[in-house]
């Protein structure tokens, strides 16, 4: 049997669609692996920068950037993962999401700026992996993809970091949680 069609596509007992191109690039710290149809974070992220640059101010992209992050020696975690093990994660939920996700190739220093504080690593360094989303409900379908890829216990779930925008702004733009509604994306009525 074929692919379904499009009337066919969201019946629940039809076959799912196949998976979707991974698409994998690297620089000095990253390697990032991203849909084929997914958004261009790096433009998204250019945008953001010169927004702030200029108005110094929140704005919806800033706000409605969400991040998941799996540090590799996460108690939530089955087991310490690296860089090879976050990415096999990465690469599976990739391949069935239209997700971006980065992996660092080494370990990074640990910046603790997430929900729950508690999740984050002891380590001064370690390995990340990290989602990006731009809305709530996307964020947490991410963060339940990236679990189930991981082996992650559904109640361990809440140890997961997550944060919006990027946390060097925390310095121009004041701390993230007071941007704007921690339970809103900017835009909902």
């Amino acid at each position: 049997m074929g692919p379904a069609s499009p009337e066919q596509a969201d019946h629940p007992h039809r076959e799912k669609a196949p998976a979707r191109q991974v698409l994998v690039s690297e620089d000095e710290v990253w390697v990032q692996y991203r849909a084929s149809d997914a958004r261009d974070w790096p433009s998204k992220c250019a945008e953001c920068r010169e927004a702030v640059s200029l108005w110094k101010n929140p704005i919806t992209p800033c706000v409605n950037c969400w991040k998941v992050e799996v540090w590799g020696s996460s108690a939530a975690l089955p087991k310490e993962m690296d860089w090879y093990d976050l990415g096999e994660a990465a690469e599976a939920v990739v391949s069935r999401t239209s997700s971006v996700i980065k992996v660092s190739k080494e370990p990074i220093p640990v910046v603790r700026s997430g929900i729950p504080e508690d999740g984050y690593p002891d380590a001064d360094l370690d390995y990340l992996l990290i989602g990006y989303a731009e809305t709530i409900s996307e964020r947490d379908a991410l963060k339940e993809a990236l679990c189930s890829a991981l082996g992650i216990n559904p109640e361990q779930a809440n140890l997961i970091p997550v944060r919006r925008g990027c946390w060097f702004y925390d310095d121009v733009l004041g701390p993230w949680t007071k941007w704007y509604p921690i339970d809103r994306d900017m835009g909902e009525a």
